[in-house]
């Protein structure tokens, strides 16, 4: 009884929130809609939400600023590891259409502005959509 009491408590959260749609997610990350929820945009973002939904579960157990953290952390992890899962992502979330991603990246080399290391933009573009995941929803549940 009381382990059943304990499974129902830890996610309380699926109880009244249910997932955006895909394109409100991608919205509020700042990126495309994906192609299908199969798609690597698609999943990538499905998983940002439900590393969302934990935290809106675990939220009560933590301090604004210790959320704040926690929501860093998260954001960080969710951006793949791997550089072919990384380039599919966020092509199909089409973040080359985001300009202000490249910024940091550049350097002026002989008149010419050069990207001085390729795999960072994709990893900071897709980095700054997950925090913004996190701090639009967490923030909007955030009592």
């Amino acid at each position: 009884m009381l382990g059943e009491i304990m499974r129902k408590e830890s996610r309380k959260v699926n109880e009244w929130l249910e997932r955006p749609s895909l394109y409100d997610l991608s919205k509020n990350a700042g990126l495309s809609t994906p192609d299908s929820p199969t798609s690597p945009g698609g999943k990538w973002l499905i998983d940002v939400w439900n590393r969302i939904e934990w935290m809106l579960d675990e939220k009560d157990d933590y301090s604004w600023d210790e959320l704040q953290d926690r929501i860093y952390e998260e954001a960080d992890s969710a951006v793949p590891v791997y550089t072919h899962n990384l380039w599919e992502v966020w092509i199909d979330l089409q973040g080359y259409n985001h300009p202000e991603t490249y910024e940091n990246y550049m350097v002026a080399h002989m008149g010419e502005m050069l990207i001085k290391d390729l795999d960072k933009i994709p990893q900071a573009s897709l980095y700054d959509a997950a925090r913004s995941m996190f701090d639009i929803y967490v923030g909007m549940y955030h009592r």
